[in-house]
């Protein structure tokens, strides 16, 4: 088969809030979350929490603004969505309890044409 005759690998982004349902799937504990394209009226998730926007564009949410955490109650959470919403009014927003204090992982997975598939692991966080 010629290299042009290969089927080229399609390049799919998705959101975090996908990526932690498929990592629950394989019992990966994750934070309990929700997705959200406004503030419900009551939130079975304990308090304190965290709001990220929820976009797959956007692969670094901190840089952008994009995450808050430490959401001590309901006035909290609706005034940084509020302004969120603001600077993202097509995006969706992961609402998420906040884990404990511990080491941030970050992990992903490409299809190199050179090398086939290639996985990243390291430390995460700001």
């Amino acid at each position: 088969m010629s290299s042009e005759e290969q089927i080229k690998p399609q390049i799919v982004n998705i959101t975090e809030f996908e990526a932690k349902n498929i990592l629950r799937e394989y019992g990966i504990g994750t934070p309990r979350g929700m997705l959200i394209s406004s503030v419900p009226k009551e939130i079975e998730l304990k308090f304190p929490l965290v709001l990220k926007v929820s976009d797959a564009s956007i692969l670094h949410k901190s840089d952008v603004g994009g995450v808050r955490t430490g959401l001590i109650g309901l006035y909290d959470l609706l005034d940084e969505f509020d302004a969120m919403k603001k600077r993202f009014p097509e995006s969706l927003f992961l609402i998420e309890e906040m884990a404990p204090k511990g080491v941030e992982y970050i992990v992903g997975v490409t299809q190199d044409p050179v090398f086939g598939p290639v996985i990243m692991l390291g430390t995460g966080g700001v």
